[in-house]
């Protein structure tokens, strides 16, 4: 499999997996019901479009080295999907409440 192809994928796992821990703790926290509302597809639609294209920046300019093995790459790719997901999705409340 292309290395491309698992590093875009883990990417979107990442992101993925901060917008479920993200909604995980709010059903935690919330002593009301929940619900995973329009509002809440389009933020995580948007977080994740926008993850993606702050990952493949990363990936273009930092080049993934030939030899490395591939727990690496998935690691660091799963890593920078989460941590740019949430760099997003704290820009995306911080617009929102202004």
């Amino acid at each position: 499999m292309d290395v491309a192809l698992i590093v875009l994928a883990c990417v979107v796992l990442g992101a993925l997996a901060q917008t479920l821990v993200r909604f995980l703790s709010k059903i935690i926290q919330s002593s009301s019901p929940v619900s995973f509302d329009v509002k809440y597809w389009a933020t995580m639609a948007l977080s994740i479009i926008l993850t993606l294209i702050a990952a493949l920046g990363v990936f273009m300019v930092f080049p993934i080295p030939e030899g490395l093995p591939l727990v690496y790459i998935a690691v660091s790719a799963l890593l920078a999907g989460f941590a740019s997901n949430v760099v997003v999705n704290l820009t995306v409340d911080t617009v929102a409440k202004q």
